[in-house]
């Protein structure tokens, strides 16, 4: 039986939906982690000096798959996650 990448796989929750890290998760990832400074402290990479750097990061780490890193995506700030009422 062929088995499905954890690459591939998106979970959706109630609250939340979490895809594989992803290049495109970047900007998202840039906002977060400014003002931030503290919690690069026990990680063993960053603090990036701009966006473009993350960017890069981001990328060659989400292709790795190894080991696997989530998006986390909140359904109640996202209109577009938040399901359709006629489905």
């Amino acid at each position: 039986f062929p088995t499905r990448r954890s690459s591939d796989l998106t979970i959706r929750g109630a609250y939340a939906v979490l895809e594989p890290r992803h290049a495109r998760h970047s900007p998202h990832l840039w906002r977060a982690a400014q003002d931030g400074e503290d919690s690069w402290r026990y990680m063993g990479y960053g603090p990036f000096p701009n966006e473009a750097a993350m960017a890069r990061f981001v990328a060659d780490f989400a292709s790795t798959h190894h080991p696997m890193a989530w998006a986390v995506l909140m359904i109640a700030s996202s209109p577009s996650l938040q399901p359709s009422r006629n489905r």
